[in-house]
């Protein structure tokens, strides 16, 4: 049976745990290279430098973190261009369908926000809070032309949110972080209980500031009704998480939520990996 969360209403625990396990694998990681280097003979002739590292990094009892070394690095690599790809295109996209006129509108209307609104020509209706060191909310006619002040004043305050904790840096670090660790399970496992709370804190922010669960509520059934189209979008979308969850709150608010933190084969399995890379460090040393 899946362990209920004993950390409700406060994520960043999970956070702190994920980064914690991370940690530890790097620094693992990061000795047994300063190690392997010590081991390496210094000398002015390249060749036999460079042969002397190709066999202690592929014949010697490193070899196990090395091929977990060499799979972070590929995937870490590999992640970082895709996110650096993705937030160029999604920002080529906001610039070139922006309307000026309406973003400052919208941004004005909600200033006490403290928080930029980006309205885009897009029939779709997207809702989403991007930039990862300055994030802004962008908003599609779409979605303005479909619902009324009420209910996007929900969706804004709820993206407001997301703008303020600066969650789309969050994000993609934690992405990152997850794909180059996978044979960790459990980061990833904690990331996605991080990214649970992140949204149901952002639905109890717009609840607070309205004093009413329903116009958020009708917001999202009716998102998840016409949920058809992929929206595109880089950054954190207003309904692609923790769809149950959040509409468990909003039918009983008073109910503390019961949000799995992690299962324990997952736990297990991410013990696999620190444990024999500490015995093998422990043999070094021996």
């Amino acid at each position: 049976m899946n362990k209920p969360s004993d950390f409700s209403h406060n994520p960043k625990i999970s956070l702190t745990i994920a980064l914690l396990i991370c940690a530890t694998v790097l620094l693992q990681m990061g000795y047994n290279v300063l190690h392997q280097i010590k081991d390496v003979p210094f000398d002015s002739d390249i060749t036999p430098l460079m042969m002397s590292t190709i066999r202690d990094a592929l014949f010697n009892h490193e070899i196990f973190i090395n091929a977990f070394i060499a799979y972070s690095l590929i995937i870490l690599s590999y992640q970082t261009i895709k996110q650096i790809f993705l937030y160029r295109s999604w920002g080529k996209f906001v610039s070139s369908n922006e309307l000026p006129e309406l973003s400052i509108y919208y941004t004005e209307k909600n200033v006490d926000l403290n928080c930029k609104v980006k309205v885009v020509s897009d029939s779709r209706k997207i809702a989403v809070t991007s930039g990862l060191f300055k994030p802004y909310i962008v908003l599609s006619t779409g979605l303005i032309n479909h619902f009324n002040d009420e209910k996007l004043n929900a969706i804004i305050l709820h993206e407001s949110f997301h703008c303020l904790r600066r969650h789309p840096l969050h994000n993609v670090m934690l992405c990152i972080g997850s794909k180059s660790l996978i044979y960790v399970p459990i980061v990833k496992e904690l990331v996605q209980y991080y990214q649970i709370w992140m949204e149901l804190n952002a639905d109890r922010f717009a609840i607070a500031k309205m004093g009413s669960e329903s116009p958020l509520g009708h917001v999202l059934l009716d998102l998840i009704k016409n949920q058809t189209v992929k929206t595109p979008g880089y950054g954190v979308h207003f309904s692609h998480t923790a769809i149950n969850y959040r509409i468990q709150q909003l039918m009983d608010p008073e109910r503390r939520l019961q949000v799995m933190v992690f299962r324990k084969k997952a736990l297990y399995a991410s013990l696999i990996v620190p444990v024999l890379m500490g015995i093998i460090i422990i043999m070094e040393c021996i």
